[in-house]
Formats: structure tokens, sequence, C-alpha cells
């Protein structure tokens, strides 16, 4: 028998005590009626009625001292300061949190480390399809428990019961990403419901909302996690269930009643609706802008023609979470291959557009990595004699300047859109590129001399795309050459001829 100590005594908190009540049980709450009803009656009727329990009920948080595992159940925006409280007493145990929800794009573990300091193989949290009144009511439920494997192991073999199935995973990161975010959905449905506009619509809503947010979040949320109980489960029991709070505020917003007035009816905290608007303060990287707005909008002014009008509008949206950037002339700082030719003709005295066409003609298979640096150098060298290998490198090198201005506007990007660079270069450069601020701020790169493709062949486009299993559709492709972005156009890439950084703003903003 292990001695739990559940800090929440709400709808989750009170039916978790009840599957777990084979061990010692403490529920922690500072609502002395529900202490009081828990303690003598076995009940509690305010939060999760009908349901008779086997637990302890208290307001003292030293009593935590006595246990061996804590379970946080409260909502996202309580979580910090209950870690302070915990923090005091807090003593090596183990803890799960259980809440839906994200602090300023983080999840709940990180905030749970950060505040108690402990070890991060003992935190824990456990997500999936699990409404509290069947968990109580005693029908099998199968949830995740994401953290270090051999902590979950031993923890599951703690808490499973013969219907509290428990399936451990090392993304404790991804299922808290799709718990937060199946309340967004379920807030989706319930608009979709409230106004009666069928299930087709329905359909159509949850699955652009989901798939918009596998592919903005396919980076660090693994893959099959999207489709396992965390993931697909919860997204199904969001869709179908009357019993989520979100799914119900939902409804009720469509009948053009307030977000405060529903909150007030409901008697508990809707995570989708508050956490949706602590993150749009935030901007974080986590729900399409697109998405976002739309609920904006219908949380600041519920009426039912605009909610109907702004879903179906939501819904034909084209909605882009990727940008791809070409590197020479849209990166750097002025044209790249101009400045190369530049610095050379004024060196050795030779006509700048002609040494510029030589050099482009002549470039393609170091490009593609057939040749070396030093291979396409002497092919030069036959056509300029005077030229010198030092001096040729070191202005490649030199002129591979990224331009400030435009790496302030793509760490500017990065908060709303994941970024990624398809370029063709040379081996010289690709250590540069690698070294430099662009890893940081990119999530990925794609050079042509390491795949031996080169743009604007539709081949190179189409690698992108798998290496880092992304969806055309939800790509932007920016390029100062027309003929890439008109393969990339034909890939089903959108795609935006760079000019200046103005005038991109301005594309991508609009």
């Amino acid at each position: 028998m292990a001695k739990i100590f559940i800090y929440g005594a709400g709808a989750f908190g009170t039916a978790l005590a009840k599957v777990f009540e084979k061990h010692d049980v403490i529920v922690y709450s500072i609502e002395k009626n529900v202490i009081e009803e828990i303690n003598k009656e076995h009940h509690n009727t305010k939060y999760l009625p009908g349901i008779r329990l086997n637990c302890r009920a208290t307001s003292e948080l030293s009593m935590i001292k006595e246990s061996e595992i804590i379970i946080i159940a409260v909502p996202s925006k309580a979580v910090r300061l209950v870690c302070g409280q915990i923090k005091k007493y807090y003593s090596g145990q183990y803890i799960i949190s259980t809440s839906k929800g994200l602090e300023n794009g983080e999840v709940m573990t990180k905030i749970i480390k950060d505040v108690i300091k402990c070890r991060p193989e003992k935190i824990m949290a456990i997500s999936g399809p699990s409404i509290a009144k069947e968990i109580a009511s005693g029908n099998p439920t199968m949830v995740m428990l994401g953290g270090y494997r051999h902590v979950t192991l031993k923890v599951k073999r703690i808490l499973e019961t013969g219907n509290f199935f428990i399936k451990i995973t090392t993304d404790i990161n991804g299922i808290q990403y799709l718990g937060f975010y199946k309340n967004i959905i379920a807030i989706l449905v319930g608009l979709a419901d409230g106004l009666d506009l069928g299930s087709n619509f329905k359909a159509a809503l949850v699955t652009k909302a989901y798939s918009d947010f596998y592919y903005l979040n396919i980076s660090h949320i693994r893959r099959h996690t999207f489709i396992d109980y965390a993931g697909l489960g919860d997204f199904f029991v969001t869709a179908t269930s009357d019993d989520s709070r979100n799914r119900r505020f939902g409804k009720m917003l469509a009948k053009g009643t307030q977000p405060k007035d529903i909150q007030s009816k409901i008697h508990q905290t809707v995570e989708g609706y508050d956490n949706l608007m602590r993150l749009q303060d935030n901007g974080s990287l986590v729900v399409d802008k697109n998405l976002v707005n739309t609920l904006n909008k219908i949380f600041h002014n519920p009426d039912p023609q605009m909610i109907k009008d702004s879903l179906i509008e939501y819904i034909r949206s084209m909605n882009i979470t990727t940008i791809i950037f070409d590197w020479g002339n849209v990166l750097t700082k002025g044209n790249y291959s101009m400045s190369v030719a530049g610095r050379l003709s004024k060196t050795y005295g030779i006509n700048q557009r002609e040494l510029f066409r030589e050099l482009e003609k002549n470039e393609k298979q170091a490009l593609l990595g057939h040749d070396s640096f030093l291979g396409f150098f002497r092919r030069i060298k036959k056509l300029y004699p005077n030229i010198k290998y030092n001096l040729f490198l070191r202005v490649y090198k030199d002129s591979a300047i990224l331009d400030p201005k435009m790496m302030q506007y793509c760490k500017f990007l990065r908060k709303n859109y994941s970024l990624y660079l398809l370029s063709n270069n040379y081996s010289i450069i690709a250590p540069i590129l690698q070294r430099s601020e662009l890893s940081e701020i990119f999530t990925g790169m794609v050079l042509s001399n390491d795949i031996h493709m080169i743009k604007p062949h539709k081949d190179i486009f189409q690698y992108l795309l798998d290496k880092y299993r992304l969806r055309a559709e939800n790509c932007l492709f920016v390029d100062d050459m027309k003929k890439n972005l008109r393969t990339a156009e034909l890939a089903r890439f959108n795609a935006v001829h760079y000019t200046n950084i103005s005038e991109l703003r301005k594309r991508i903003s609009g």
C-alpha cells in the first residue's frame, strides 16, 4: 500500500482518490465543507456527486511529508503557486502533474521542476481520455504516464488497477502539449454543437485544427504520440463526450453568453479558455495564429452569426506554420553573388558582369557537391589566370555575412512559425552556416552540396518535406529567384518572391 497525497479536491482529484482507494490516500482542499463531507459522509457532492469515497481529506499541507507520491490536480494557472506551497514539505517524493494546460507556453512539469527544484526523474505527467465521472464510476480507462522510463514503470505498478490502465511514455512534453490542445478542440466542438452546424462541419473543424497542430508541432512532439491515448484518444473524447467543461463552454458561448458568465455557471476553471487568453498575450508557438485570432474574436464578441462566419473562415483559411528561406540574397547582406564578383573584379581589374556570368556558369558541380570548391576555383583560374586561391576563398567566406535586420526579423517570426533553410551552397560555406546564429533560430537546414541536388529541381523540395515531416500546403517558401519559386509552387508550396525585407513583412503579415 502506497501513501498518496492528492493536492486538489476537484472532480479529477476526487476521481483519482476513488481509483487509488486501495492505497492510503489523502486529498488536500482549502474548502472546509468539502473536507468535512469527505471525512464524515465519504462523498464530494460539490465536485463529483454520487461517488462513495474511501480516503481522508485535509487542509494541512504538512501531511505531504508522510507521502510517497504527490499528485497535483489543480488548474494550470494555480500550479506555480501550489508548487511554492509544496516545496516547504518536499523530501524527494514522486510528483505527478494532471493539469492539462500551459504557462506562457511551458509545460507544467517544467514549472514543477523550476519551483520545487526536484530532480527531473522524480516528475511525471499523466494525460489521456479520462473523464472524471467515468474514472470514478469504474469504467475502463487508459491513460499515459510520461517521464523517465525506469520511474514510470515503478509508478505504473503502484497505481494501475483492474479498470485504470497506464501506458508509459518518455514523451513527457508531448502528452502535455496535446493535453492542453484538446481543450481548444473541445471549445471548437462546443461552438459547432451550440450552433447546430452538424456532424460534417464538426468533423471538418476538428480535422483542420488537429492537422494544423500536428504539422506545427511535429518537431517537438513525437509522431506516435499524436495517435496514442494522450493524442487521438483524448481528442476523440473531447469531440464526443457531453461531460467536457470546455465543450460546454463552447456550446454556451455559441448562444451568445459572455465567457465570464459561463465560468460563473460552470463553477470550475475552463482550461482551454483560460490558457488561450494567457497564450495569446505571450506569443506562444503551440497554437497557430489563425486559430488564436478566430477564438479571440469569438471570446470578445460571442454573436452567433459572427461565430458561424468566423469558424467557416477559419476552416477555409490557408494556414502557414512553416517558412522556408533561401540563403543568398535573402538572408545575406546585399546580393551575395554580385558582391563576390564585385570584390574580385575590383582586385583583378576584371569586368564585373562578365565575371558574375562565368561564376554562375561554372559553380553548378560545386553546388551539387560533385566537385570541391578548389575544383570550382581551378575552372575560374583557367579563364582568369591572375586570380589567387586564398583571396578567392576569403572573398566567398567574407561575403557570407548575414543581414542583421533579417536575422532580427527571423527571431520575431520564430515566435509563430517554424523556420527552415533551403539553399544552393558550397561545401566551404556550410560549416559557416551551421556555426552561425541560424542554427539557433532555424529548426533545420537543407544544403545542396550535402544531398547532391540543387534548386530549382523539384526533388530538393520533396527531400526537405520528407526529412522534416512537413506538409507543402503549410509551408511558405521565400526566394529571390523566380525559377525556384515556380518549382516550389508546382510542389504545392506557397511562395513569395523576395525583393526586400519591407515587402516580405507586408506579405507575411497580410
